[in-house]
């Protein structure tokens, strides 16, 4: 299956290209970051900005959260949501997108990622999938 020289070459993946050809995906000179951000947020509603692209947000409020996702986010946008108060989490998207998936939290811990899958012709339905 393939010609390979070693298992590590079999099995790269962006996270570990820089270790055999000191290279990222782009080509670039250097390692690349796994590391994601992460941030605590405490209030009872949050609407995630093109700024959280890859984060994981610490949702801490005592009572439930809502997240509405906008619309007008780019396919491939993804954000991790956490409940991590004992207010329960739960995503809805703005008025003209749509939600598929599972888009709320049961228990404290529980997290919830949510990525834009498709994206309407005017830029502004986004196609959400929970989970």
């Amino acid at each position: 299956m393939g010609d390979y020289q070693s298992d590590a070459e079999r099995y790269a993946t962006p996270r570990n290209l820089h270790r055999l050809y000191g290279k990222d995906i782009s080509g670039n000179e250097g390692s690349m970051s796994a590391l994601a951000v992460v941030e605590k947020l405490t209030a009872n509603s949050w609407t995630p900005a093109h700024s959280d692209n890859g984060k994981i947000k610490l949702l801490s409020d005592a009572t439930a959260v809502a997240v509405t996702l906008r619309n007008d986010l780019p396919i491939g946008y993804a954000v991790r949501g956490v409940q991590y108060g004992a207010g329960a989490v739960t995503f809805s998207a703005q008025a003209g997108g749509t939600l598929r998936g599972s888009p709320s939290t049961t228990a404290q811990y529980q997290g919830l990622t949510a990525v834009v899958i498709d994206q309407g012709t005017d830029g502004k339905s986004a196609e959400w999938l929970v989970g």
